[in-house]
């Protein structure tokens, strides 16, 4: 596998705690971290043994072979572009967008420069999550009549900052509900047609961007989803129930950076666990992926039409949300080609 030099935009938690093991765990290293503080730039590389530090962007991908952007989600667009327009691949966390066009327009670039434009949803390389999707589309448990995602938990300290902030990108829809539409995404072949929400503020912090959302999803075949997303859950146990004509797939504690959880199947023939397979790091797999479509022998794990259609799901029910009313989900499909 080809050892890609990486330059990191955003010196953020993940890219130490998971991306940096990830990409040296392929072969790939680290050689340029960009942050809008000299200082944390600085510290940042420091910490972490990377060559150099910038807070210029057009610096940080000189002489690079992929880019990871996991600065705020405001800068995604930006800086997406400029790797891009360089010749840079790019892995680009979630939201890749705020907004849908400035999505389209990143994938077309990718297309016209010949480039791999990745998404790093993380729970899309879950094992569980992988081998629930698996189950759903071979028709395990029959016609799909409903979608239940819990996905409450409690937001660290460390991680709080501006997502909890009132400013554009915060709050929890554009940080845990793109997950569950990620997920979505793998078990439905269509994006739901309708979206209603509502949501709260609700964590011991001052009041700023809500903290938690209860969603509902329609598709236009009559399947209905539910997802309960919060920042202010210190004590549950996340789960993914799949029901259908003829069972029940239930998921628990996957919904994490970790690759944990089980996968049980409740049909006429009784309850049983599922083997989900080789558990591995979930930013391993977004890693390797990544590399292996760089090298022209794979693909990424999670698409830019995928994210983008993730986007649309979580822009819909903020919109539902704020207005209180059902709001229409766009389906990317009619404004993508399918995307490398």
């Amino acid at each position: 596998m080809r050892s890609l030099r990486w330059a990191l935009l955003g010196a953020s938690d993940i890219a130490a705690t998971r991306m940096i093991p990830a990409i040296e765990s392929t072969g790939g290293r680290a050689v340029t971290v960009l942050s809008g503080s000299p200082g944390h730039a600085e510290a940042f590389a420091t910490s972490q043994a990377i060559e150099r530090a910038t807070t210029d962007l057009g610096a940080a991908l000189e002489g690079v072979d992929a880019a990871y952007i996991s600065s705020h989600n405001p800068k995604h667009a930006e800086q997406a572009q400029a790797a891009l327009e360089a010749g840079v691949p790019v892995l680009c966390e979630k939201p890749i967008t705020l907004d849908l066009g400035q999505a389209v327009d990143l994938i077309a670039l990718a297309d016209s420069r010949g480039l791999v434009f990745g998404v790093n949803h993380h729970l899309p390389c879950s094992a569980v999550i992988r081998k629930l999707a698996a189950l759903v589309h071979e028709g395990t448990i029959g016609t799909v009549t409903g979608i239940r995602i819990n996905h409450a938990v409690f937001l660290p300290e460390r991680l709080r900052g501006w997502r909890i902030e009132d400013v554009p990108g915060a709050g929890v829809i554009l940080d845990i509900t793109v997950h569950d539409a990620a997920v979505l995404g793998l078990l439905r072949d269509a994006p739901p047609a309708t979206a209603a929400a509502q949501v709260a503020r609700q964590g011991p912090w001052p009041k700023g961007a809500p903290d938690a959302v209860m969603t509902t999803l329609r598709w236009t075949d009559e399947v209905l989803a539910q997802t309960h997303d919060a920042f202010t859950v210190p004590f549950n146990s996340s789960s993914v129930d799949v029901y259908g004509s003829e069972g029940t797939l239930h998921a628990t504690d996957a919904l994490t950076q970790d690759p944990v959880g089980d996968l049980t199947l409740r049909d006429e023939a009784g309850v049983r666990a599922v083997d989900v397979g080789n558990r591995e790091d979930l930013y391993v797999v977004s890693v390797r992926d990544f590399t292996a479509a760089v090298e022209g022998t794979g693909a990424v794990a999670v698409t830019g039409m995928a994210g983008t259609q993730a986007v649309a799901v979580a822009l819909a029910v903020q919109e539902a949300a704020e207005t209180g009313r059902t709001v229409d989900v766009v389906d990317v499909r009619g404004l993508l080609s399918p995307a490398r």
